[in-house]
């Protein structure tokens, strides 16, 4: 067996450490902080205890060696924490994708439906309906169309990235295809107008206000969220 003096046992140690850095790293592929820190102080400790064995200018290199290894131990956390902030932006970027997208396959379109379903029952209504049931058909699409409305209104900062116009990058980037973007925004257009000119149905519900208000903020979001839509797009409810 080979004999190691102290200084041996302490370099073996470290070359021991190094190569579980390096087995670890290449296992997790992740770069940890706390490994860095802990590697860098073992390698300081090793050269202080080293300063009483050597002359004033071995000093003076061990200590400029110090002083480089603490700027390098500051900038490689520093790194390391840069690029872990970047690589989890990107994922929670990618996590706010693939909710927007689900959000309108699971959410928005049954909204839609459900609002434009209840728009149908209050159309074929007749004159000796039951009032409360056309408040209640009239309240039911207005809850829906807001929803909907409100979901969409989440994606007006990111729509470029949720929605896509080639159907080769639809299929690829699983995203929205624009036209289906258009086609929901059109069915909502025609919902507002319905409880627009069908107001009067809930001139005698107490909550009308609240409703009416209600109403008209939603509609301010979808104008706004149309505006982007056709700035982006070149699409529009209106059209």
């Amino acid at each position: 067996m080979k004999n190691y003096h102290a200084n041996g046992w302490q370099d073996f140690s470290v070359k021991k450490y190094i190569e579980k850095i390096a087995r670890n790293t290449a296992h997790t592929k992740i770069i940890n902080t706390g490994i860095i820190l802990e590697f860098l102080l073992l390698l300081i400790g090793i050269i202080i205890e080293q300063l009483v064995l050597v002359t004033e200018l071995e000093k003076m290199i061990y200590i400029l060696i110090l002083i480089i290894i603490a700027i390098l131990s500051i900038a490689s956390v520093w790194l390391v924490q840069l690029f872990d902030y970047i690589k989890n932006k990107s994922i929670r970027v990618q996590q706010r994708i693939r909710r927007c997208v689900d959000s309108f396959d699971n959410e928005i379109c049954y909204y839609v439906m459900m609002s434009k379903s209840f728009q149908d029952l209050l159309n074929n209504c007749n004159d000796n309906e039951d009032k409360n049931m056309r408040i209640f058909y009239y309240t039911e699409m207005c809850f829906y169309r807001n929803k909907a409305i409100a979901e969409l209104y989440k994606m007006i900062q990111i729509l470029n990235l949720v929605f896509e116009i080639n159907p080769g990058k639809v299929r690829s980037q699983k995203k929205i295809s624009v036209f289906r973007l258009e086609n929901i925004i059109k069915l909502i257009k025609e919902i507002n107008d319905s409880i627009k000119s069908l107001e009067a149905i809930i001139s005698s519900y107490h909550y009308k206000n609240v409703l009416i208000e209600e109403n008209n903020d939603r509609m301010d979001n979808f104008n706004q969220l149309n505006a982007e839509i056709k700035k982006q797009f070149s699409i529009s409810a209106y059209d």
